[in-house]
């Protein structure tokens, strides 16, 4: 049975990710894709767009080191290749700020996986 995400489970969900993009391991948790599995399919279009705008949010940010902009692009690609209808704009939406990481970003080890991550993303075209 597929029940609506809680504002609870949502931000539970969030921080145990954002926790998990800033250590130290070079990627995601068979946990953690299990629950990224389970819970992104249950959200709704409003929350699917807050959670993107969160996760780039979180990239942009300044004292986001590099594994972990890596870590949360990946974690975007897997959301769009999962083709869920709620998602199909949330990129799209973050287009300018995504194109200016991808432009201002300085190169570091990493940095060309998180551009390659990002690219398809913003260049997704949506038909009606």
């Amino acid at each position: 049975m597929n029940h609506r995400i809680t504002k609870q489970e949502m931000v539970s969900f969030e921080k145990d990710l954002f926790t998990e993009a800033s250590n130290e391991y070079g990627t995601w948790s068979y946990v953690s894709c299990r629950k990224i599995d389970a819970i992104i399919p249950r959200f709704r279009k409003i929350e699917a767009n807050q959670f993107v705008s969160d996760i780039v949010e979180k990239m942009l940010d300044q004292s986001s080191n590099t594994l972990t902009k890596y870590k949360l692009s990946q974690l975007c690609s897997l959301i769009a290749m999962k083709k869920l209808p709620q998602f199909a704009e949330s990129f799209l939406n973050l287009k300018e700020p995504l194109e200016k990481f991808i432009s201002t970003t300085e190169k570091a080890p990493l940095i060309d996986a998180t551009v390659n991550y990002i690219r398809p993303l913003i260049s997704i075209e949506h038909t009606d």
